[in-house]
């Protein structure tokens, strides 16, 4: 049942990062020309890697996980960079980058991820 469950989370996950990568191209506006991304969209790739492989250093785990949790890091980088532009949360920003929503929603969806995907269930 819990396998079930992390497979339908990856699958999701997997859905939401193709997603992801199409919002953020077209959301910086692609510099015709050169077909390079923006650096604000580079930069957001950046720092939700590094959030997600030092949460995998701390926590450890196989490989396996560690993609999960950097799949979930640009995911919930990329929905708080979304929601923080929606609700014009403009504190703390760096060029057009939202960096507390986006960090939070990076860091919100590790920690679903680490209680998804822990290995020894709650029981009661």
């Amino acid at each position: 049942m819990i396998l079930q469950i992390a497979r339908n989370a990856q699958i999701l996950l997997l859905s939401l990062g193709m997603v992801y990568v199409k919002l953020a191209l077209s959301y910086d506006n692609i510099a015709k020309s050169d077909k390079l991304p923006a650096p604000s969209v580079v930069f957001g790739f950046v720092l939700a890697t590094l959030y997600s492989t030092s949460f995998h250093f701390l926590l450890g785990g196989d490989a396996r996980r560690l993609a999960l949790f950097i799949l979930a890091g640009w995911i919930g980088f990329a929905l708080g960079q979304i929601l923080g532009d929606l609700m014009n949360l403009d504190f703390a920003g760096i060029g057009p980058l939202n960096f507390c929503p986006a960090t939070s929603g990076a860091y919100l969806a590790l920690l679903v991820v680490l209680v998804l995907t822990r290995r020894n269930p709650l029981r009661s």
